[in-house]
C-alpha cells in the first residue's frame, strides 16, 4: 500500500482507525494524511470529539448498536453511497 492517501481514502479509514481495528501500515498512512491535509483534520477532529463525548456521558442517549448504524451511515455517506435525505430524530437506521 501506497502511503499517499486521497482524501476520499483516508475518510473511508477513520472508522477503522477509531476502533483501533487498522494494521499499522493502514494507520500511518491515515495519519500521514491527516497530518498533511487541509479538510480532513477538522472532520477528525469532529468525530474524535463526538466519540469522547459519548464515552463520558453517564446517560448515552444511544444505544452501542444504534452508535455502531450511525456510524455506518455517517462512513457511507463519506464514501458518497447514501443519497437519502438525512433521516429526521426518532427515525430508524
Amino acid at each position: 500500500m501506497t502511503t499517499d492517501l486521497s482524501c476520499q481514502a483516508a475518510r473511508a479509514l477513520v472508522s477503522a482507525y477509531m476502533n483501533h481495528e487498522l494494521d499499522t501500515e493502514h494507520a500511518q498512512a491515515l495519519e500521514t494524511h491527516i497530518r498533511g491535509c487541509t479538510s480532513c483534520p477538522a472532520l477528525y477532529a469532529s468525530l474524535m470529539a463526538v466519540q469522547q463525548h459519548l464515552r463520558e456521558s453517564q446517560h448515552p442517549a444511544l444505544s452501542p448498536r444504534d452508535v455502531m448504524r450511525i456510524a455506518q451511515r455517517v462512513s457511507e455517506a463519506l464514501r458518497g453511497e447514501d443519497n437519502s435525505p438525512p433521516s429526521s430524530v426518532g427515525t430508524t437506521f
